[in-house]
């Protein structure tokens, strides 16, 4: 798994436990990365994943009452829920460059993840 995590442009580091069924994965800055490319490596390795603890940075946005970011690189675009204890985002963070550190479940190997469940938002420095 390690080899075909790293064989994705823009990954930097990866560490795998097998064990604990947990791969951690650093990117390089300015990487464009997609959540869809870990995937492939995954299923094409024989492995699956239900959650994904992930920090991403990009623009929050607020539209028809529901909050969303947009990754920076990757372009992707993921409807945004809070756990549990999580606030909202401020309406003054509307626009603005985040990151968000959050949880993404895929449910359905075949079909990339609409949303992300956030535990913290805070701007990008």
């Amino acid at each position: 798994m390690r080899v075909a995590f790293k064989n994705i442009a823009g990954v930097d580091q990866v560490a795998v436990s097998l064990n604990q069924g947990k791969a951690d994965v650093s990117l390089k800055s300015g990487n464009s990365v997609t959540f869809a490319q870990f995937e492939n490596a995954l299923v094409k390795n024989g492995f699956s994943t239900k959650d994904s603890n992930v920090v991403v940075s990009g623009r929050l946005a607020f539209a028809n009452g529901n909050w969303s970011i947009r990754v920076t690189g990757s372009n992707e675009e993921f409807a945004l829920t809070p756990l549990s204890n999580a606030q909202p985002p401020s309406p003054e963070l509307n626009g603005a460059e985040v990151v968000v550190t959050g949880v993404i479940s895929v449910t359905d190997m075949k079909k990339s993840p609409a949303g992300m469940r956030f535990s913290n938002i805070s701007r990008e420095k």
